[in-house]
């Protein structure tokens, strides 16, 4: 991921994500994460802490963007669990610790040690800010009716009203006696006219109820969702059945029970998107996703994803707000990165460099030649300047995989797969060079306010945009300005606004190379982000008016 991505998102959205999901790279043996532009191996003897030092700088800043109630979730599996919690423990407090649940990924792991086979990964959850807000796992549903008694209950009497028992008996007199069980005999007090299934008159039981007689009424005659309906077996015992059962807390388990699937389930959805080609190794499933966002309980949330890997995140969230009829949005993060085997393949095709020697070991000389070679390639500079092309970087993982998911699920004239979420808008930002790397000397005004723009139009939530002199123009619910001349005086900036907003009746806001925020005719003025001030500063600058 993209570290300059998330920094510029901190600096632009502080406190404006509610869920945050991310499926970072597990430091496993096989090399699958890169650490200051090298692959991090087995053998590296501070892969631990090289692997700490990369989630450290990320999650400190994705707890700057998070909401106080904020909720972030992330996967991993036994390599780093354990230390991820500590250094979770020490960015968001070990007291906003929600919980570790676990994922039942794989029906069929594989069978790689003679002692154990792994079927679960772990998943972490924290709240910026703890709260007593109740998370929701399934909704608690009964097939059968609830027992009214407890054996070592004290004995009560019920009294039910007219109408308030549903009598499994045909209509007639049950005349007063004992009934129910012989572990539980039920006292009728007196006798009880049923007619349609119901008891006609007023009518008494003793037994040992779970509830006082009070209670009893207050259930019966709740008009919530969570009133009781009382039922009178053919033997009169007596039993329940809430009218909507309160959803419970989740289990630390998720599975095929909460409607999650496994990986296996996952990998065969997405295949099945690209026409049976296996794109991404080990995706999660939609369902998981779905799951922990409804978990959270919060309306139309918006959910970043800054690992975002072949793009479920986005997918989820789409088929989240058919399902539950909610206006969620997300962000996805995401690199171009490129693999080895795909850039070796593409090299290879486009004859920059020969195939491997055929049938030759790997510690052979040729191959080892071989091996020379294309690392000589890669440090060259046509290399550097091939890496740049269109051509080369539709191969990587965002152009091939992730832009192309997405489409196909909200782009209607993209015919290639049936599910469309055509109320969905899909915006894609590239984050250009990082500005905290780009040399002094190449540093001026355009390529400063270029790289914050499309940051400040994400905050806005305005997406709609319209270039013209001296500003930028976004629309959506309200209606955005950004001045990228920098060196207005504040008159010409507000005479500018005023005109261009002349038959605006939206909320309208303005970022310009101003010292403090103020309203004026309805339109609110504020400065640029610090961090665009701050690199301004280096910058000479002349005011025009």
């Amino acid at each position: 991921m993209g570290m300059q991505n998330i920094y510029m998102d901190k600096r632009t959205g502080k406190g404006l994500i509610d869920i945050i999901y991310i499926d970072p790279p597990y430091n496993t043996e096989n090399k699958d994460f890169v650490y200051n532009d090298k692959f991090i191996g087995d053998d590296d003897q501070y892969k631990h802490s090289k692997w700490l030092s990369f989630m450290n700088k990320r999650l400190l800043l994705a707890k700057n963007i998070m909401k106080d109630d904020g909720v972030i979730f992330i996967s991993i599996d036994d390599h780093e669990q354990a230390q991820l919690k500590l250094l979770c423990d020490k960015i968001f407090g070990e007291d906003n610790m929600v919980g570790m649940y676990m994922w039942y990924k794989s029906a069929t792991p594989p069978n790689l040690s003679k002692k154990i086979r792994k079927n679960l990964e772990y998943i972490l959850c924290y709240q910026k800010k703890k709260d007593n807000g109740k998370f929701i796992g399934i909704s608690n549903k009964s097939k059968s009716l609830d027992p009214t008694t407890k054996p070592k209950n004290a004995q009560k009497e019920w009294t039910f009203y007219p109408g308030q028992l549903v009598v499994k008996k045909e209509d007639g007199i049950i005349k007063a006696g004992t009934y129910g069980t012989e572990k539980y005999p039920n006292e009728l007090y007196n006798d009880m006219i049923v007619e349609n299934n119901t008891n006609k008159n007023e009518v008494t039981f003793s037994n040992r109820f779970i509830w006082t007689q009070d209670t009893l009424q207050e259930n019966l005659n709740s008009k919530e969702d969570n009133g009781v309906v009382m039922v009178a077996s053919k033997d009169l015992v007596l039993s329940y059945k809430r009218n909507n059962y309160e959803d419970v807390a989740p289990n630390n388990l998720i599975d095929a029970k909460n409607g999650v699937s496994t990986t296996e389930e996952a990998g065969k959805e997405l295949n099945k998107m690209f026409d049976g080609e296996e794109v991404f190794s080990y995706p999660k499933p939609t369902s998981l996703i779905k799951y922990l966002i409804r978990m959270c309980d919060k309306k139309d949330p918006l959910v970043l994803d800054f690992f975002a890997g072949s793009g479920t995140t986005g997918q989820a969230v789409l088929e989240f707000n058919e399902e539950n009829e909610s206006n969620a949005r997300f962000i996805l993060v995401t690199n171009n990165e490129i693999d080895n085997q795909k850039d070796l393949d593409y090299l290879i095709e486009h004859k920059y460099i020969n195939n491997p020697p055929k049938n030759a070991k790997k510690n052979s000389k040729v191959y080892k030649e071989w091996e020379n070679e294309v690392k000589e390639f890669k440090n060259s500079n046509e290399y550097y300047e091939l890496q740049k092309t269109n051509d080369y970087q539709s191969i990587g993982i965002f152009e091939s995989v992730t832009r192309k998911r997405l489409n196909k699920l909200i782009d209607e004239n993209d015919n290639s797969w049936d599910k469309k979420y055509l109320d969905a808008n899909l915006y894609v930002y590239e984050t250009k060079n990082d500005i905290k790397k780009t040399p002094f000397k190449e540093l001026n005004v355009e390529n400063v306010i270029d790289k914050f723009v499309e940051f400040i139009a994400i905050k806005e939530n305005c997406f709609n945009k319209e270039i013209k002199d001296n500003f930028v123009r976004y629309t959506n619910e309200k209606e955005l300005l950004i001045f990228t001349n920098p060196c207005l005086l504040k008159s010409k900036i507000v005479k500018t606004a005023e005109k261009e907003f002349s038959d605006c009746n939206k909320e309208k806001i303005v970022y310009a190379n101003i010292s403090d925020e103020f309203m004026n005719n309805d339109i609110f003025y504020k400065p640029y982000p610090t961090e665009i001030l701050n690199h301004l500063s280096c910058v000479e600058m002349e005011v025009k008016d």
